[in-house]
């Protein structure tokens, strides 16, 4: 299977950082192990808003 290359553009950094930190911070609380490669792009989709 291919990839294809996909970009964001993210209009205020402090905010999508503060939105991934505390996304990764509640995600820790219930599973202490690292995010897999799908479930991170998710919450980086998600703190992107």
């Amino acid at each position: 299977m291919s990839k294809e290359a996909v970009s964001i553009q993210v209009a205020d950094v402090s905010a999508f950082a503060r939105s991934l930190g505390m996304a990764l911070r509640e995600r820790h609380a219930l599973r202490p192990a690292p995010p897999g490669q799908v479930e991170l792009l998710n919450l980086i989709a998600r703190a992107q808003g």
